[in-house]
């Protein structure tokens, strides 16, 4: 009970202070930021329960540089699971629920089921094949972290994240320089349909998104979205254990994703013809977390995000420009 206290407390003091200070990916979405994969993932090949309790603070500005308005939410997630084969799998199922301020309304998250596989694991390299099927569900109000509903039945994400890394020990502390990639696509069980196609001989406008719209003002009938859309990260960064303190760990990370969209094209004879085009982003995450005992951590992630390749800082009504994620975890 007095851990149970203690946790508490520190999430809402952390809750306070992320309120307070003028700051996503994921989420991006969040969309999401990356995959929705698991992290900080225990160790040991017994079956495991966490419980988890979030709170995020996406900070937006507009588009003249000035800041605009917060938007926090509280997360709560369960998640059970089994490690086998001494840890070289992992199937797990998460359930979770979020509420956003202003309501007593309390909204459920896609349930999930998750399947990894490290092929590879050596100290200085692994290589993560990852299956999340997100089971359908009955919410219509997009996910704040995905910002998606449940009109598209059940979704298969697909990827793959090879990791590099290099632990050293110097300056009384450990060091762990890494570098990675992740890259993932879906697949649904209900058919996808997009109105952002071109048809020859209409005129069209862009917005910053990417999504068009006649020139008329009428809407266009959608067609069926049948080409594969794919994500990308690239992560280099430093994680950072004080020899003197091993409980607290501090990370530091650049990343760069990349969001490859189908581009559509209707012909007179109704023949339809796609390409690719890519949308880009880079952020900045520092990670701070703490090892209160074996089974309860704290840890707080900030992130900065900036145009195309560190560029600019966003801007605009839909992208975030900074994100500050607080949570408790208890591991069973």
């Amino acid at each position: 009970m007095r851990l149970l206290l203690l946790a508490a407390l520190c999430l809402f003091t952390g809750t306070a202070l992320g309120q307070g200070t003028p700051s996503p990916p994921a989420a991006a979405p969040a969309a999401p930021v990356k995959a929705t994969k698991r992290s900080d993932e225990p160790t040991g090949n017994a079956g495991y329960a966490t419980v988890e309790l979030r709170h995020h603070m996406n900070t937006y500005y507009s588009t003249d540089g000035f800041y605009e308005r917060q938007e926090p939410s509280v997360h709560a997630r369960f998640q059970v699971g089994a490690k086998l084969y001494s840890g070289l799998l992992d199937v797990y199922a998460t359930l979770g629920a979020y509420k956003m301020p202003g309501t007593q309304q309390v909204l459920q998250r896609r349930p999930e089921i998750g399947i990894d596989l490290r092929p590879i694991r050596h100290e200085n390299f692994e290589l993560l094949q990852y299956t999340l099927i997100q089971l359908p569900y009955r919410e219509t109000k997009p996910d704040p972290e995905t910002q998606e509903g449940g009109e598209m039945g059940t979704v298969v994400l697909l990827g793959v994240a090879p990791l590099i890394r290099m632990p050293i020990a110097g300056a009384g502390a450990r060091w762990e320089p890494k570098l990675g990639g992740d890259l993932w696509t879906r697949l649904f069980s209900r058919r996808q349909y997009t109105g952002d196609y071109r048809q020859d001989g209409q005129g069209y406008d862009e917005d910053e998104e990417g999504h068009l719209s006649l020139t008329d003002g009428t809407v266009q009938e959608p067609i069926e979205d049948t080409a594969l859309h794919y994500r990308s990260l690239v992560t280099t960064g430093v994680t950072m254990s004080p020899l003197a303190l091993p409980e607290l760990a501090t990370e530091l990370t650049a990343n760069h994703f990349s969001k490859f969209e189908p581009r559509y094209t209707l012909d007179d004879e109704q023949r339809v013809t796609q390409d690719y085009a890519a949308e880009r982003y880079s952020y900045v995450r520092w990670r701070l977390q703490f090892q209160l005992s074996e089974r309860w951590s704290m840890t707080n992630e900030f992130y900065a995000f900036y145009d195309d390749a560190f560029q600019g800082k966003r801007t605009g009504p839909v992208d975030r420009r900074y994100r500050n994620v607080a949570r408790v975890t208890c591991r069973m």
